[in-house]
């Protein structure tokens, strides 16, 4: 029997590829190039509101989740008008997380995930699942660099959009599972059907001259936002107050539940456990708490020890037995290697 690998990804998985955790997305989406003036002025009030919002409550104006926190109680509690604020911000969040600065090296960069996992690359004799709260395009490019497309564990549409000379797709049947627990910036929800379209083409680009570039995932190309015909992304924004669940999303948490369950190690990459999440301790004493075969919880992050300590300490949310398999691996996951 195959060993059962589940890799947890968290923000610091994508931080190498360019794309911001938390407290850094301010000046990533002033620096992107991608947003509007507009856009960049809508931004602007959600973060003056957060700003006074800190007579009242000790939060950070630069923080994305403190932000949205506010948001999203803001669309609660007012009247009409917000949803169509909601959809802008999702947009938002789908140009700065499909943002990429080296286009020519887009494909090598993910060669890193490769050298990570080390003989579990070869996928022979290790069953590979992938839970991430991310909604970027990172694992997938990774995963189908390694020559592993991911699968979806929902059925899905092809979205009808052009998209020029198509070379591959992200996403194949039969590869390890992939479960992104907030939506994906290539899903796109039909509210009247039920069903979903994703965006799982490769490309050829060209720049303005015609020249040839690389290949790129059809949502990185530089013109794929420009007019959103193909609708609103279907993703849960970064916040602390979690909206109800829609479309695959459900489907995705359960999935990955199981996984959880059946898994021999369990990875967490670039995943901190931040004390105001306390959802994600319910999902995993859940998940893990059926479990009797689990022999390792590695930690991979550049504060892995701190993480660690931080787990163990007395008074710790974590059980006794959560804490015995805890293992940290201190560094950037670009420069460590799995050991199983």
């Amino acid at each position: 029997m195959n060993t059962k690998l589940v890799l947890f990804l968290g923000a610091g998985f994508s931080a190498p590829f360019g794309h911001p955790v938390m407290s850094g997305f301010r000046s990533a989406a002033e620096d992107s190039g991608t947003l509007s003036r507009d856009e960049l002025s809508f931004l602007s009030e959600l973060w003056e509101r957060a700003r006074n919002a800190n007579a009242f409550l000790a939060s950070s104006q630069f923080n994305l989740e403190d932000i949205l926190s506010f948001f999203v109680m803001k669309e609660r509690l007012d009247d009409a008008g917000e949803r169509e604020d909601a959809d802008r911000l999702k947009l938002i969040l789908a140009k700065v997380y499909t943002h990429t600065r080296n286009t020519r090296g887009y494909w090598r960069a993910y060669d890193v995930l490769r050298k990570f996992l080390g003989p579990a690359a070869e996928g022979k004799a290790v069953d590979i699942s992938v839970i991430t709260t991310n909604y970027d395009l990172n694992a997938e490019s990774a995963f189908y660099r390694l020559g592993m497309p991911l699968s979806l564990g929902f059925p899905a549409e092809a979205v009808e959009r052009q998209a020029g000379i198509v070379t591959g797709n992200l996403y194949g049947a039969g590869g390890p599972l992939l479960y992104k627990l907030h939506g994906s910036v290539n899903w796109y929800l039909d509210s009247a059907s039920g069903s979903v379209g994703v965006e799982g083409r490769i490309v050829s680009v060209f720049d303005h001259h015609g020249a040839d570039m690389p290949e790129l995932p059809w949502p990185c190309a530089g013109d794929y936002h420009r007019d959103f015909e193909q609708g609103v992304p279907l993703i849960v924004a970064p916040s602390f107050l979690k909206p109800a669940l829609d479309g695959p999303l459900p489907k995705a948490w359960r999935g990955a539940s199981q996984a959880i369950s059946e898994a021999r190690h369990l990875v967490f990459i670039g995943y901190s456990f931040p004390p105001t999440d306390v959802e994600m301790r319910y999902f995993l004493a859940h998940s893990l708490g059926r479990n009797a075969g689990l022999r390792s919880i590695s930690i991979v992050d550049t504060r892995a020890n701190d993480i660690v300590a931080r787990l163990r300490a007395p008074g710790s949310w974590a059980g006794a037995h959560f804490q015995e398999l805890l293992r940290p691996i201190e560094g950037d996951w670009t420069r460590s290697k799995l050991i199983l």
